[in-house]
């Protein structure tokens, strides 16, 4: 390593000692690979040149250096150890909660209690809907590992992904941030909240949907009061809450119960266009 820093550039932001391009030693949270680059272990992720710890699943936001969740994500409540649960009667999907009347599922139980067929390549398992051993969710379908996206396949193994595309932790590969999947390839996209936009490659946005506004970066954020949601800006108060403030809600609608600040449809209820049906 020179005064200059090439040795670490060239051997990548996770190594500490290196020979010419390979690296002998790995900073904290970090391990050799047989080509002698470093990659982050099992559990973490890289971050400004760190290894630091990857959230669990159903958290949105967790501690960097513990791991501890601070606050979990789509629909998923704490439990008394301090992890992310789906509520009674949800189960996880492509890290939301959801009934088992899930993108997976072709025709559900009149009492929307369980899934009666599941799409191609699924199988029911307790009344949800999940992907056959070796395929996994993708929109409403279940796809193998040697997606579109994959460039290089060998043995059901994906080796090399496309253009803008990276390897998941299952070994598919997805689009990179500021990208989106469009057939077997990946296009430049403005952020989910833009409604036009010029260079998009720059994500730069002229126009941004309702609710929403552009900030100094043109980037669009949804006003204050606002939560994005599938590309939407939302009320902080929900569909199911009748009374709140900003940010908790005191009083929930029909078939609806209040937990946290946040209303859920109850158990023989499911959440249906805005409303627990």
């Amino acid at each position: 390593m020179n005064e200059l820093g090439e040795c670490v550039k060239a051997c990548g932001s996770l190594c500490i000692t290196c020979r010419g391009q390979t690296c002998t030693e790995c900073s904290l949270n970090a391990e050799l690979t047989k080509s002698g680059k470093c990659k982050c272990k099992k559990g973490f992720k890289e971050e400004n040149g760190k290894c630091v710890y990857k959230c669990p699943n159903n958290c949105d936001t967790c501690n960097p250096e513990t791991g501890e969740c601070v606050e979990c994500k789509g629909g998923a409540l704490k439990d008394k150890s301090g992890k992310c649960k789906c509520p009674r009667g949800s189960k996880e999907l492509k890290g939301e909660c959801v009934g088992p009347c899930n993108d997976l599922c072709n025709e559900c139980s009149e009492d929307k209690k369980a899934c009666n067929v599941c799409v191609e390549g699924a199988k029911q398992l307790q009344g949800f809907c999940t992907c056959e051993e070796g395929l996994l969710p993708y929109e409403n379908t279940c796809e193998s590992k040697c997606n579109s996206l994959c460039s290089y396949c060998e043995e059901g193994v994906c080796k090399a992904c496309v253009d803008f595309a990276q390897f998941t932790e299952e070994g598919s590969c997805r689009c990179q941030a500021g990208y989106q999947r469009l057939g077997g390839h990946c296009d430049a996209v403005c952020d989910n909240l833009c409604l036009e936009c010029s260079m998009c490659e720059g994500n730069l946005c002229t126009a941004c949907v309702e609710n929403a506004v552009l900030n100094k970066d043109f980037k669009c954020e949804c006003k204050e009061g606002y939560y994005e949601v599938d590309g939407m800006c939302q009320a902080k108060c929900s569909s199911l809450c009748i009374d709140c403030d900003k940010d908790n809600c005191f009083a929930c609608g029909r078939n609806a119960y209040l937990m946290h600040g946040v209303c859920y449809c109850k158990e023989e209820y499911s959440f249906v266009g805005g409303e627990c049906k």
